[in-house]
């Protein structure tokens, strides 16, 4: 129920083209696991960096984790927000540390206000996850919230008849 919550989630803002709404997207899947699973969920900030030819793009984010083990012994992340889903060869960083092990190298004199920006807005994203995870709604837009919470009632109603 869970990945098709989020798969529906991503269908809906690829279709409605919806950028930028990671904060809205962790909200509403983090909700909809609290109200109808006994799963330990939380939210994360992580750092997504998408590597393509000759570029790589860092974006500060917010994932949902489900603290259940899956077969390998980790908890399993779930991405809620399409237009980093899309995003080609990626990789997730839950900490500045092996973020910093990874990509420091690449972090010359002309990158280095870049860095210093994302990771203090990659601290600003983990006092929005620790603020969900003690139970405050975060929203930051309603209109979407609300009709991609139609979108997937209308979709979990289709799959019970």
């Amino acid at each position: 129920m869970i990945s098709n919550i989020a798969r529906s989630m991503r269908e809906f803002q690829k279709t409605n083209r919806i950028t930028k709404q990671c904060l809205t997207n962790t909200q509403y899947l983090y909700s909809c696991i609290k109200s109808n699973t006994s799963c330990k969920v939380k939210v994360k900030a992580v750092l997504v960096v998408s590597n393509k030819t000759n570029t790589t793009k860092i974006i500060v984010h917010l994932v949902v984790q489900l603290e259940n083990k899956n077969v390998e012994g980790e908890a399993m992340m779930l991405e809620p927000s399409y237009d980093v889903f899309s995003l080609k060869d990626k990789s997730y960083f839950d900490n500045i540390k092996d973020f910093m092990d990874t990509y420091s190298h690449k972090f010359n004199d002309v990158f280095k206000d870049t860095f210093k920006k994302t990771i203090s807005e990659f601290i600003n994203f983990t006092k929005f996850a620790e603020r969900i995870n003690n139970g405050e709604l975060l929203i930051c837009d309603k209109k979407f919230y609300d009709d991609q919470a139609d979108y997937i009632e209308s979709i979990i109603k289709k799959t019970k008849n």
